[in-house]
């Protein structure tokens, strides 16, 4: 499960190193495990916070051994999956921005637009069994300012109506800001 590393122990570890990045690059944002944990996804770029040169990568378990990285997509990081396992999530190179990519036979679809709101920084999380059941998300923003010496946080509601297959981007209701 470790990518063919020894698992850590009480002391902290870094993962994979020398295994994830290029020369010149650097891994960044999260990463995501398929449901059966036999597939691995991060972003390398070589800028922090540019997606121009970003390019989400996998590794997957073969049942004898870890192969890749592949390349999968580029422009986009923080992969996070569906609780079902079947749609990929990626904020994209303008923080209102989320994409998504289908999983289908042949592999993943390219990424297409699935929500795109006037607020920055968004990160889709669906989060728990039951909250595929009805299809509900969230969503995390920054406000526009800076309260004292942090920035302050905003988590917002939605819920798919509809993600056909042919559609290349998912219907949602409109977000609803959750009480701070």
């Amino acid at each position: 499960m470790y990518l063919a590393q020894p698992r850590p122990a009480d002391n902290p570890q870094s993962f994979a190193s020398g295994r994830l990045a290029d020369p010149g690059t650097f891994t960044m944002d999260r990463v995501a495990f398929s449901l059966d944990g036999k597939e691995f996804y991060y972003t390398q770029s070589e800028a922090c916070y540019s997606l121009k040169k970003a390019k989400t990568k996998v590794f997957k378990y073969d049942g004898h051994k870890w192969i890749g990285p592949t390349f999968l997509n580029e422009h986009h990081c923080g992969p996070t999956f569906s609780m079902d396992g079947k749609t990929l999530y990626f904020m994209g190179e303008k923080d209102n921005q989320v994409w998504m990519s289908r999983r289908t036979m042949k592999g993943w679809t390219i990424p297409a637009l699935f929500l795109e709101k006037p607020y920055e920084h968004i990160d889709l999380m669906p989060t728990t069994k039951r909250d595929i059941l009805s299809r509900q998300q969230f969503i995390g923003s920054t406000l526009d300012h800076v309260v004292g010496s942090a920035l302050r946080f905003v988590f917002w509601k939605t819920r798919t109506l509809s993600a056909s297959k042919t559609s290349k981007r998912g219907r949602h209701e409109e977000p609803n800001q959750l009480p701070l």
